[in-house]
């Protein structure tokens, strides 16, 4: 007995996954006209590399000492929009554009696993209900960084589940590339092909190769930091403003009244000084004062991490506005949140009894990432790309109860 897809309800679906990815377009395009184009505290520093490095041929913050306190992805991709368009108007489509093809790579991967979900309709949620359109609209790092990873997630699922090699190895180029926008994905390649070795130990091979293959991705820039700078600097030196988290009259009023911009405290400017870029010497003054901290109270130090990395998953990244503005606001929401969460475990699971592969990959990021962020990067910007995979899970989830796919024996 075999099981066909109806042809009018393949047609009927074609057509409705061509209305709403030119309704999810539109959106977009809705978002990039009523949305004030911005450069925050990050931007200015991204900018401020692009310029320099168009100027100078260096990597540099202040025009001529080389510098490393910032990976250097995402000012290369402003200096490249520079470069080609003669400003930076150019960047935020150009984003809105990334972050689209994102959506449709995890929407495609979503749509293999679960054949009785309307991948239509996910798309079209995505635009509509994703931050990631909004923070598109800002000079940051999301977009570029949400691309990339989906590519690498995407080609390694293909790649555990087919016998060519080659998806694995791309995989391990994407996840060293995303690391040059956001570091955290920096031993991905490495996590992953351990994991690929103790999971399918048939494809040892495979787990080996993505690992050299990111390492030697990343190794240009670890070279070139320890040759300008004597010190072994994978990526990036910049700490960020994360002290906070081993200083405990500090911790709260970050986490509960300045929405985690602990930069805008006193003792930020106490600890770093004025200087926009965090340089080696404020990362020196950093690191000595978070060592003091940790030496005098550890078991609160790890307390603080917990609380932060539990923290992040009560709300939605691109909410802190409004859920910080009213304690009812946040109770309401967080747990709105948390049943968000709740059903995309449930999704998860139903993917587990379908393809292992794509849960077992999609878990594996999951615990890659809180372990990556744990304890200093605990943010909610920084899990974005886990919950566009999350929201995927939770819509498979419930599209089996919505409208299961339409079937004829044949």
């Amino acid at each position: 007995m075999t099981y066909v897809r109806d042809p009018a309800s393949s047609a009927r679906s074609q057509y409705r996954t061509e209305a709403c990815a030119v309704l999810a377009i539109l959106l977009m395009v809705l978002s990039y006209m009523s949305n004030t184009t911005g450069i925050g505290y990050d931007g200015r520093q991204y900018l401020t590399y692009a310029q320099n490095l168009l100027a100078t041929g260096q990597f540099t913050y202040n025009g001529h000492d080389p510098s490393c306190g910032r990976a250097p992805g995402y000012p290369v991709f402003l200096a490249s929009v520079i470069a080609l368009f003669g400003n930076t108007a150019l960047v935020y489509p150009l984003q809105l554009a990334f972050l689209f093809t994102a959506f449709c790579l995890v929407i495609n991967v979503f749509d293999s696993i679960c054949p009785d979900l309307n991948s239509s309709i996910l798309l079209l949620l995505f635009a509509a209900l994703s931050p990631l359109h909004r923070i598109a609209m800002d000079m940051q790092t999301e977009s570029l960084f949400l691309f990339l990873t989906a590519i690498a997630l995407l080609l390694l699922v293909k790649g555990l589940s087919s016998p060519r090699v080659y998806s694995v190895l791309g995989a391990g180029i994407a996840f060293a590339a995303s690391s040059y926008v956001r570091p955290v994905n920096l031993l991905a390649p490495v996590a992953f092909g351990a994991l690929i070795v103790a999971w399918k130990p048939q494809f040892w091979r495979r787990g080996v190769l993505m690992a050299l293959v990111g390492i030697l991705c990343v190794l240009p820039w670890a070279v070139r930091n320890y040759r300008t700078f004597g010190k072994i600097v994978p990526m990036a030196a910049h700490y960020g403003s994360v002290y906070y988290m081993t200083d405990a009259s500090a911790f709260w009023p970050v986490l509960t009244r300045s929405a985690g911009h602990s930069h805008t405290l006193p003792v930020y400017g106490e600890i770093v000084g004025d200087r926009l870029e965090l340089d080696w010497e404020a990362n020196e003054r950093y690191a000595r004062y978070a060592q003091d901290n940790i030496k005098k109270d550890p078991l609160g130090f790890v307390g603080r991490c917990l609380v932060k990395t539990i923290f992040v998953w009560g709300y939605l990244p691109g909410t802190k506005v409004w859920l910080y503005s009213n304690p009812f606001l946040f109770s309401i929401g967080s747990a709105i949140q948390i049943t968000f969460l709740s059903v995309s475990f449930l999704g998860l699971l139903r993917i587990k009894g379908r393809d292992a592969v794509a849960f077992g990959v999609l878990m594996a990021y999951v615990a890659y990432t809180i372990l990556a962020l744990f304890p200093f990067y605990s943010e909610s910007r920084f899990l974005l790309p886990i919950y566009i995979w999350l929201f995927g899970a939770a819509w498979c989830w419930l599209a089996g109860f919505i409208r299961p796919a339409t079937v004829r024996l044949g």
